[in-house]
């Protein structure tokens, strides 16, 4: 059986969700950077095409599916979008909004597993 690989990239809060869809923008807050170990590593698997979910850690739901428009800037630092400074960004296209999520519960419910 096919599969498709999705990432999902979390955030503490909705409004930096919405702050990233507005923009077309997504990248690592700095200090989960530090947190999570191999962010930059990481970052290299994410290809234009590849697709992506939001996950807002305060609500426990995922939202606005995407689609990555650009490979990230390894040496990127984002200033204007969000409060802190935010790392690795990449441009996205948005398949919806934050206006619609999707508890975690809920979606391992209607998810086939295997």
């Amino acid at each position: 059986m096919n599969h498709i690989d999705v990432f999902v990239f979390s955030s503490n809060n909705l409004t930096n969700i919405w702050a990233g869809v507005g923009a077309g923008l997504w990248a690592v807050a700095e200090q989960q950077k530090r947190k999570v170990g191999g962010a930059r590593e990481k970052a290299q698997f994410l290809q234009i095409g590849s697709l992506g979910v939001l996950y807002c850690s305060k609500n426990k739901s995922f939202t606005t599916p995407f689609v990555v428009f650009s490979r990230p800037d390894l040496e990127g630092v984002v200033k204007n979008v969000w409060d802190d400074q935010w790392v690795l960004p990449f441009h996205i296209h948005p398949l919806g909004t934050p206006r619609r999520l999707l508890h975690k519960d809920r979606l391992r419910h209607i998810l086939p597993s295997g």
